[in-house]
């Protein structure tokens, strides 16, 4: 009996550490911002259709709506919500354009994992948004997507500073911003137009913590991620 009462004392023991060792499994589930392998839109922007809304083509309202997501193992969207918004008319087409789009999941440790993730939907009033439903438009035959590369980080790690070139074959719209692991933006590198050919922005690391940061530039042709780690 002594023996017993021995051997069911160990396992007492050993059953909450055994708990806290696979609670980090489960942490590993949630999604996360930063991965290896960020995930990859399929078709790219030009992907994303919205229907832009008849009431507020008619009014002339136009913009750029940010959403939030998180893009599953299989690469499907869920848990949409809307970061920055023009309408709401404009916010729910941009929400339910989103939630038909596919991407390559995220990576970590070559596994797929739930990525948090951000893009922006334009509405233009000059452009050929449909007001009504309309399949994807085939690419023309022998073209060729747009060229867009967005540097590593000069420095990497960085202290106080850190730059990133983004280079461009033609002129667009675009949005460069800085989000933190919980997918937070933490600044604005910048939001508007650009002309073709290399621009650099700088990182102003001095009111942010030590870590690992991602740099996403987004226009309404592509959308390119590229991460820094700032070291104090």
């Amino acid at each position: 009996m002594r023996r017993l009462a021995f051997v069911l004392a160990l396992l007492a023991v050993a059953a909450p550490a055994s708990a806290q060792r696979a609670a980090p499994v489960a942490e590993e589930t949630g999604a996360i911002c930063v991965v290896e392998q960020m995930p990859e839109l399929i078709g790219g922007l030009a992907s994303i259709r919205p229907v832009y809304p008849v009431s507020e083509r008619r009014a002339g309202i136009e913009g750029r709506v940010f959403v939030q997501f998180v893009v599953g193992v299989d690469g499907s969207v869920s848990d949409i919500t809307v970061t920055r918004g023009v309408t709401p008319a404009l916010d729910a087409a941009a929400v339910e354009a989103v939630s038909h789009a596919r991407f390559t999941p995220g990576m970590q440790r070559e596994r797929p994992v739930q990525v948090r993730f951000s893009l922006p939907v334009n509405f233009r009033l000059n452009d050929d948004t449909p007001t009504a439903p309309a399949p994807p438009r085939e690419a023309a035959r022998g073209a060729e997507p747009p060229a867009y590369s967005l540097s590593a980080p000069v420095p990497n790690p960085a202290r106080d500073h850190a730059r990133v070139i983004l280079t461009l074959d033609r002129g667009e719209e675009v949005a460069v911003a800085v989000y933190d692991a919980l997918g937070r933006r933490v600044a604005t590198l910048h939001d508007g137009p650009l002309t073709a050919g290399a621009h650099a922005f700088t990182l102003d690391a001095h009111a942010l913590a030590s870590g690992t940061y991602v740099v996403r530039a987004t226009g309404s042709s592509f959308a390119a991620t590229t991460r820094a780690v700032l070291a104090r």
